[in-house]
């Protein structure tokens, strides 16, 4: 399932990820706003011993909480992490 969503957050570039991460989601990095012109991670999930991780770059303020975009993946992503079975 492909979705994407507007979000009004700042955006970290140059993440080094580790090779087993898998990544759901990325935001242009837009260069015109010193970004690097690549699309960078937002939203990724890691095994991590037993148990698993999910990472959410975003929500950065309360305006960027309240997006629903962040609310869905914010939401979601807590849920499968907390569901490892």
């Amino acid at each position: 399932l492909e979705e994407s969503f507007v979000a009004t957050d700042e955006l970290y570039h140059n993440m080094r990820m580790l090779p087993e991460a898998r990544v759901l989601a990325v935001a242009f990095d837009d260069p015109k706003r010193n970004g690097t012109g690549r699309e960078e991670p937002i939203l990724w999930t890691v095994n991590y011993g037993r148990g698993r991780v999910f990472h959410d770059a975003l929500g950065h303020d309360l305006t960027a909480m309240a997006e629903p975009g962040f609310i869905s993946t914010f939401v979601r992503g807590c849920e499968w992490a907390a569901t490892a079975g």
